[in-house]
C-alpha cells in the first residue's frame, strides 16, 4: 500500500530513509562509520527511489496515452454507428473544424494541430464533432475522402493493444529498487531454487538466470561531497596530488588519472 501511495505521488517521504539509516548507526556491522558514511547513504538510496518513481511516471502517462489512442481507433463504420450520420457528414463536419481552426490560427497561435484536436475531442458539442475530430486524428489531421483500408486499421490497433499490455505488464510487475546482494545469501537462494524446484514460467527462468549470472561489483559505493571546501588538497613528496577527506583524515587518497583528465583536479 505504501508503495502504490509513492508512485502516485512520484516521491518517498522526506524523512524516511534518514529515518533508516539511524538504525544502522547501532547495528554492530554499520556503527562507528564516519557520518559522511551515513549521509552519502541517504543520498544515494533517495536519489535511486527519485529515478524510480519517475520511471514509473512515464511509464503511467505512456499508458494513459496508448489507451486513449486506442480509443481513437475507431473504423469510418463504427464512427457511422456512433454518431448517426452518414460518413459523407462526417467528412463535411471534419473539413468544417479545420478551417475553424486555420481561421482561428491566423488570430492567434495556439500549439500544433494535432493537440488543437485533442483538445476539441475532449469537449466536443455534440457527437458528430466527436467523430469528425475522430476521424482527423485517425487519418494525420486530414479529411479522409479514399475508402478506408480496414485491415490497415485492425493492425494499428493491434500494435497499440499490445503496447497497451505490455506496459501495464512493466507497470505491474516492475521491481523495487535492488540494492547489492553483499554477502551473497541471494545468490545462494537462488541457486537452490534452480536446482531444487522448476520455473513457473519463462519470467522466472529468466529471473533466476539473471540472479546467476549477475557479477557482485567491487566497485566501492559513492561517498557524496556536496562541496569540495571541506576537502585538503595537497601534493605528497613525488608531486602527485592528494586529497584528505572529513571523518577519514588517517587516510590519504592519491589522485590516479591521464594527462588529460588531471586539469578536472
Amino acid at each position: 500500500m505504501r508503495i502504490a501511495e509513492w508512485k502516485l505521488k512520484g516521491r518517498i517521504p522526506a524523512t524516511l530513509v534518514a529515518a533508516l539509516c539511524q538504525t544502522l548507526k547501532v547495528d554492530p556491522r554499520f556503527s562507528g562509520q564516519p557520518s559522511r558514511f551515513y549521509i552519502s547513504a541517504i543520498h544515494v538510496v533517495e536519489y535511486v527511489y527519485k529515478s524510480w518513481l519517475a520511471l514509473q511516471e512515464r511509464l503511467r502517462s505512456q499508458l494513459t496515452w496508448n489507451i486513449r489512442w486506442l480509443g481513437l481507433l475507431n473504423s469510418d463504420a463504427d464512427l457511422v454507428e456512433i454518431s448517426g450520420c452518414s460518413l459523407a457528414a462526417i467528412r463535411a463536419k471534419a473539413a468544417d473544424i479545420l478551417a475553424q481552426i486555420a481561421s482561428q490560427e491566423q488570430a492567434e497561435s495556439k500549439g500544433s494541430l494535432f493537440n488543437r484536436l485533442l483538445t476539441k475531442h475532449r469537449n466536443p458539442q455534440n457527437l458528430l464533432d466527436r467523430c469528425a475530430i475522430n476521424h482527423l486524428l485517425k487519418n494525420r489531421c486530414q479529411v479522409n475522402l479514399a475508402e478506408e483500408n480496414v485491415e490497415k486499421l485492425a493492425k494499428h490497433r493491434r500494435k497499440t493493444e499490445i503496447r497497451v499490455e505490455r506496459l501495464q505488464k512493466r507497470i505491474e510487475t516492475g521491481r523495487l529498487p535492488q540494492g547489492r546482494d553483499l554477502t551473497g545469501e541471494k545468490w545462494l537462494e537462488t541457486l537452490e531454487s534452480a536446482t531444487t524446484t522448476v520455473p513457473t514460467d519463462e519470467s522466472e527462468a529468466s529471473k533466476w538466470q539473471s540472479n546467476l549470472l549477475k557479477e557482485a561489483s567491487s566497485v566501492p559505493f559513492p561517498i557524496g561531497f556536496e562541496t569540495s571546501e571541506d576537502l585538503k588538497w595537497f601534493k605528497n613528496e613525488k608531486g602527485r596530488i592528494c586529497v584528505r577527506f572529513p571523518g577519514l583524515a588517517q587516510h590519504i587518497f592519491q589522485i590516479y588519472c591521464d594527462r588529460r583528465q588531471l586539469h578536472w583536479f
